[in-house]
C-alpha cells in the first residue's frame, strides 16, 4: 500500500499502477498556473478541460469552458468534479483526501 501523511490504512491508495492515457483532467482556473499544469500533463495522454472566466482556445487544452460551464459537463466528468469538491472540503477541514482512479469513468 502507498501511504501519505494523514491517510489511514483504510483510505490508502492501492499499489496498482493506473494508465493515465485518455483519463480526464479538469483544471479550474486555466490562467498561467493552469496552463503550466496542462503543458506538463498533456504528454501523459490526458484529456484536459480548462475552466476560466473568459473561455478561449489554449495550447494543451482539449476544451476550455466558462467559469460555471464545467458544472454541466457529461455525467462521468461530473463525478470527477464531485470528487474534487469533496476533496476541497476535506482539505479545508483538515481531513484526509480521497483518491480515486477509474479510467473507464474518465477520472
Amino acid at each position: 500500500m502507498l501511504y501519505r501523511q494523514n491517510v489511514t490504512e483504510k483510505e490508502a491508495l492501492p499499489s496498482t499502477i493506473q494508465e493515465l492515457t485518455d483519463a480526464t483532467l479538469l483544471i479550474i482556473g486555466a490562467g498561467g498556473i493552469g496552463q503550466e499544469i496542462a503543458a506538463r500533463a498533456k504528454p501523459f495522454g490526458l484529456i484536459i478541460i480548462g475552466s476560466r472566466r473568459h473561455p478561449q482556445e489554449l495550447p494543451n487544452f482539449d476544451q476550455v469552458v466558462g467559469a460555471d460551464e464545467w458544472r454541466s459537463l457529461p455525467p462521468c466528468k461530473q463525478r470527477s468534479i464531485a470528487l474534487f469538491i469533496d476533496n476541497l472540503k476535506r482539505y479545508q477541514a483538515g481531513k484526509p483526501l480521497r483518491n480515486v482512479v477509474d479510467k473507464e469513468a474518465g477520472y
